[in-house]
């Protein structure tokens, strides 16, 4: 059986760096850009959100500013939980 969590224990926000977007999707995060790798077609944006430390999204044909903040979007059935040990939950 996967694990739910209850109020108050900490959990993990993971989301894939492919799965987030400039625009549509309905959860939207602000990160503040650190790095912008240009990579042909697309870029990497790394950056700070959600009190992270690191952060990447892989973006195509958009361009990034280092020092601003922007925002990500994505759809919520794309994001994944875990508890602190590593466990997924459950998301329903």
């Amino acid at each position: 059986a996967v694990p739910a969590a209850a109020v108050g224990d900490a959990i993990t926000l993971g989301i894939r760096p492919q799965d987030l977007a400039g625009t549509a999707g309905d959860i939207t995060i602000s990160v503040e850009v650190d790095l912008v790798e240009q990579l042909g077609g697309s870029s990497h944006v790394h950056g700070r959100a959600l009190g992270s430390s690191h952060f990447i999204a892989e973006q195509a044909g958009a361009q990034f500013c280092e020092g601003k903040h922007i925002g990500l979007s994505l759809d919520s059935d794309r994001v994944h939980l875990f508890d602190q040990d590593g466990q997924r939950l459950t998301t329903a």
